[in-house]
């Protein structure tokens, strides 16, 4: 079977080549398919590694049509469900624009939402209405769990997004409904606090050796000292679009990944995949990636930097975090310090030593100075800091002997 049922692909008299799903080619041998309100669906302007699965949700939501009779999944009906099944499936939303891996993270906040409210007219929702969604979805799984609020934070989050497409598209009630949402203050989880020290990522990277794992040591190396996130240093995989080529594995492409032409003349260059922004860093000046790349034999310095030893290949993520996990137990660390954990560490680190922080900003290629304080843990070094900077004018102002 196609990975991309019902694709078409023209080519006009002056080269132009054209692709469009449409439904005749997606199920056969049904007449009521004539029947469907959206024969066709012009894809030219998706990208390629889009297109197939944008082909399977159209041809399920035509299935699903021919079986139970429902309306046109992508035409608008008011609810909120059809305003999330437009957001993900109109060629010019921007869900089409984000990676596959954050196109994976919004469907799981819509299904949240849909399960939740997606009946509900967009109209007749008010804020007094979100609030309470919002304490549902954040109630305990278990009588003993934890609040989830990072799940009722999700379904808010997927709302605001669809609602703001809605209001571009001019459909009835997304503006006023966007006002609202404006106006609310939803509690989220609390910022994470953990980030691992330099001493405990040395010993990480000890053990990960003792495992046989030094894929895994360079790649929390780079990490850290690099503050670079682990999408970037790891890489993802995406569907398989039209491009030829590349590393396939189980149905997928591997892409965003470290790779070894990325360093040229001792400096690493990337544009990095969730901001665009550019990295770059001198190898050189970080003693603890030096230590870990001069372990990996010139001969072997081809194609993708982080390789699975076992499988030959850049590691699916969530294999990546099992062997993560597995050697920082035997290393020693806390279980609440997480790999991509290992980004917040080198930008604590950077702030204990006084680094300006439009340089460690930079560093992180982070578009917002803002995250860069979300980054930065805090800790008593920069606390004493402070301490010692207002005792010290204190002292110059002649006002240190004024005790109580």
């Amino acid at each position: 079977m196609s990975d991309s049922p019902g694709l078409l692909k023209t080519k006009k008299k002056n080269g132009s080549v054209y692709y469009y799903w449409r439904a005749t080619r997606a199920v056969s041998g049904n007449p009521r398919v004539k029947d469907y309100p959206d024969q066709s669906v012009n894809l030219t302007s998706v990208a390629a590694d889009k297109r197939p699965e944008l082909c399977q949700t159209f041809t399920v939501q035509l299935k699903d049509w021919l079986k139970n009779g429902r309306k046109n999944p992508k035409r608008y009906d008011g609810t909120i469900e059809s305003l999330s099944r437009i957001y993900e499936t109109h060629p010019n939303s921007p869900f089409q624009a984000v990676k596959y891996s954050t196109q994976h993270a919004y469907l799981i906040e819509a299904k949240v939402l849909i399960t939740a409210v997606g009946k509900r007219r967009i109209d007749k929702v008010t804020g007094a209405d979100v609030i309470r969604w919002h304490k549902k979805a954040s109630e305990p799984a278990s009588q003993r769990g934890p609040r989830r609020l990072r799940r009722a934070q999700g379904l808010v989050r997927h709302l605001r997004r669809i609602v703001s497409f809605g209001k571009m598209l001019r459909l009835h009630g997304c503006a006023d409904f966007k006002a609202i949402l404006s106006e609310l203050r939803i509690e989220g989880p609390a910022p994470r606090k953990e980030a691992p020290e330099y001493h405990q990522v040395v010993a990480f990277i000890k053990e990960a050796h003792r495992h046989g794992r030094p894929s895994i040591a360079l790649a929390q190396a780079i990490m850290f000292e690099l503050t670079m996130r682990q999408s970037n240093v790891i890489g993802q995989w995406a569907p398989i679009g039209d491009e030829e080529g590349g590393i396939i594995a189980h149905g997928k492409r591997w892409e965003d990944g470290l790779v070894w032409q990325d360093i040229k003349n001792g400096v690493l260059t990337i544009d990095t995949s969730k901001t665009g922004a550019t990295g770059k860093w001198i190898v050189d000046e970080y003693p603890l990636l030096v230590q870990e790349l001069e372990k990996i034999p010139t001969e072997k310095r081809t194609g993708p930097i982080i390789i699975d030893e076992n499988a030959g290949r850049p590691y699916f993520h969530r294999h990546f975090a099992r062997k993560y996990r597995e050697i920082a137990q035997a290393a020693g660390l806390p279980d609440k310090i997480w790999s991509r954990d290992y980004r917040a560490g080198g930008i604590t680190e950077a702030m204990d030593a006084d680094a300006n922080i439009e340089h460690a900003r930079q560093h992180a290629t982070h578009s917002d100075i803002k995250m860069t304080g979300r980054y930065n843990r805090g800790s008593e070094k920069q606390t004493a800091k402070v301490a010692r900077a207002r005792a010290a004018l204190r002292k110059r102002e002649g006002l240190g002997k004024n005790k109580p």
